[in-house]
């Protein structure tokens, strides 16, 4: 997805608002500084599962992966194939589904 130059620029200046950052270790915090693919804890970074509320996400709508998996499973990489594709596919509905059950227990299940 090509990003107008304006909106580009908004969504920069956003990541490096004092708002992206509170989030961002918010999500960190939740998924124990962790990537939640693979558990690696080093070039963490925090990637949006969706940019329909962008500059008011929703920490449900964020996730801790490493640099690899963000690389390959949130940017498609050019020389993935289409196997890599379908993998991400379901591992996004796993997510969404693990994500719904986590924020379901824990508002029913509070003490």
């Amino acid at each position: 997805m090509m990003l107008k130059k304006s909106y580009k620029e908004k969504y920069l200046r956003y990541l490096r608002s004092k708002a992206w950052h509170s989030k961002r270790v918010q999500v960190l915090k939740r998924d124990n500084y962790k990537c939640i693919v693979c558990g690696c804890e080093k070039k963490l970074q925090v990637h949006h599962l969706t940019y329909k509320r962008v500059f008011n996400e929703d920490i449900e709508d964020l996730i801790t992966v490493c640099s690899l998996h963000h690389k390959y499973f949130f940017h498609k990489d050019k020389h993935l194939s289409k196997y890599l594709f379908i993998f991400d596919t379901i591992f996004i509905i796993i997510l969404y589904a693990t994500l719904i059950c986590f924020k379901f227990f824990s508002v029913y299940n509070a003490p």
